[in-house]
């Protein structure tokens, strides 16, 4: 025989059914719809022109330093290699696969 269970919620007085679930997946909510810049409204392109360019300014602002964290750890692992006797070709490979990402090196 099965139980069937019934709750009924308080403040909206509605019933919720075994097996009712929340959906807790990520919802789009759409951005700015208007913009100030100290305090005087802005057209929604020039905004989003500013908007674009600060992103832009704070994603380069992260990849210096990203670069800058690598180019360390890269200068520890190079002295540890040329102390085990390496040689400099595989040395510069090993460098640079771990500050650009490729044995060539920067890519332009």
């Amino acid at each position: 025989m099965a139980t069937v269970m019934q709750f009924e919620g308080r403040t909206l007085e509605i019933q919720v059914e075994p097996g009712t679930y929340v959906d807790t997946s990520p919802q789009y909510i759409a951005g700015p719809t208007s913009y100030l810049i100290d305090g005087e409204p802005v057209s929604k392109e020039e905004g989003d022109a500013l908007f674009a360019q600060i992103r832009a300014a704070h994603e380069a602002e992260q990849h210096a330093r990203e670069l800058t964290k690598a180019k360390g750890r890269a200068r520890h692992a190079e002295q540890a290699m040329r102390e085990e006797g390496l040689s400099e070709e595989k040395i510069q490979r090993v460098v640079n696969r771990m500050v650009y990402g490729t044995p060539e090196g920067e890519q332009a």
